[in-house]
């Protein structure tokens, strides 16, 4: 792994911003202000360069690269406790990062080149990462030493849905079950009328199951218990959203449904002239849905009321106190919350293939290479 240094540039954009703290009453130096050069300093040749970060109010933590070379390619990652740990094709290889600094913690190789390794994830110190039909269990924190592999009570076509020890997972022919990566097989199962094509989502100690048929229900992650269940009207394609404030399904039948958490019952349904095929996204007050036109949709989450509508197709990843961040590929835009209207827009050095938010604001950013940045969010 090839790591930069780039301790001079977070050093002189940490004077910057002491420096505008420390004088309230002085303007911050602008991009073009030779004062703002010098204390910037040189480009660094980073995917993000540190001035560009700056002007979308991040600051590069740290930069490395895991060097893919020919047809290798980051098919999935994911902040895992103090790692990142991205999957990579077609030798099925897992890295994990240390998230504080940017450090290759260990390296190492599992399956075969027919097998497809999902999204992992975490349960304690063991990082669990499934294919269609096995569950492999690495140690966390001994160079990723191979703890097991188990048999899935189904085929499944996503990663799972974690409740503490629990992995719960919508199978291929229907099969709900919740696989207890202690013991090693299924604890409990349920079996819904039609496959499950999209991921399970967790809800604290409550998992999210959508069936293609259009059939869902709310889970007991622990015992498989039915809360509550209902459908939409054709097939739910797009993973739903589910968070504090309820649970966003998008369905093949024109709609999305904003469902309460606690119930299943609708609280509002947003129509649409045709279907929806791309998840919901609920950031603070609205919630944020890519239509089949090329536009996204701003919807308040209280009662599904349009707030705006916009002609793009970037992806849009996070919100934060200076507005909502798209990926545009080859290009970071800063957007307005409240009206969708471009605020900023920076150039990216090649393009990124993988943006993703964590735990505290901050942003891992990956391109087709692997050259990997955390971007931290200034204060």
């Amino acid at each position: 792994m090839k790591r930069y240094a780039i301790w001079p540039v977070a050093a002189m954009l940490s004077l910057v911003l002491l420096g505008c703290q420390s004088d309230k009453g002085a303007a911050a130096p602008v991009e073009g202000d030779p004062e703002f050069v010098k204390l910037i300093g040189k480009p660094t040749g980073l995917l993000i360069e540190p001035v560009d970060a700056l002007k979308l109010g991040y600051k590069i933590d740290w930069a490395t690269s895991i060097n893919l070379k020919g047809k290798e390619s980051v098919t999935s990652l994911a902040v895992l406790g103090d790692l990142l740990v991205t999957v990579e094709r077609p030798d099925n290889v897992i890295t994990a990062i240390k998230f504080s600094d940017g450090t290759m913690a260990w390296r190492t190789s599992v399956g075969g080149s027919y097998d497809r390794l999902f999204t992992p994830s975490r349960v304690d110190n063991m990082i669990i990462v499934n294919t269609e039909t096995q569950l492999y269990k690495l140690d966390a924190n001994k160079n990723g030493e191979l703890l097991g592999r188990e048999n899935l009570k189904s085929a499944v076509n996503a990663p799972s849905a974690l409740v503490g020890e629990y992995a719960v997972f919508g199978g291929s022919d229907g099969m709900v079950f919740g696989h207890d990566t202690r013991v090693g097989y299924a604890k409990w199962s349920y079996k819904m009328p039609a496959q499950i094509l999209v991921p399970a989502q967790s809800a604290g100690s409550q998992v999210f199951i959508a069936g293609a048929d259009g059939q869902y229900a709310m889970f007991q992650g622990r015992t498989g218990e039915i809360l509550w269940r209902g459908r939409v009207f054709a097939r739910v394609s797009a993973p739903p959203a589910v968070t504090s404030v309820g649970v966003f399904i998008a369905s093949e039948d024109n709609s999305m449904y904003c469902l309460h958490r606690s119930t299943g019952e609708d609280r509002w349904i947003f129509r649409y002239t045709a279907p929806l095929r791309s998840s919901p996204i609920q950031l603070q007050n609205a919630v944020y849905l890519p239509l089949p036109s090329g536009e996204i949709v701003s919807l308040k989450v209280t009662d599904g009321a349009e707030n705006w509508r916009i002609k793009t197709e970037d992806k849009l990843v996070a919100q934060d106190s200076h507005g909502l961040l798209f990926n545009a590929g080859n290009k970071l835009i800063l957007r307005d919350p409240r009206s969708g209207k471009q605020l900023e827009e920076i150039d990216v050095k090649g393009s990124i293939q993988h943006l993703i938010a964590a735990e505290g604001g901050s942003l891992i950013v990956i391109s087709p290479k692997g050259s990997i940045l955390k971007l931290s969010p200034v204060k």
